[in-house]
């Protein structure tokens, strides 16, 4: 999902004033699909503590990630896949 086009589908799920985004994300780790949101949230991260929090607790598992760029997701997917 790109971060930064500013769909109404990414402000859901980047919304944690109702549970559809983790709703949405677990639907993912249930059926063992994985997700990844491409692009800057570095604003949302440092405004909010719940979004630091969030985003660390996604980096420890294998479900979702976060990535600024394409390249970054490549290059951490491999690091972690070897």
């Amino acid at each position: 999902m790109d971060c930064d086009s500013g769909g109404a589908a990414a402000e859901r799920v980047f919304r944690f004033e109702d549970a559809r985004g983790g709703e949405f994300l677990q639907k993912f780790a249930q059926y063992g699909a994985r997700v990844a949101f491409v692009g800057d949230i570095a604003a949302r991260v440092g405004a909010s503590q719940a979004w630091r929090a969030f985003v660390a607790e996604c980096d420890r598992g294998a479900s979702v990630r976060f990535a600024a760029s394409e390249a970054e997701l490549e290059e951490r997917l491999q690091r972690r896949h070897g």
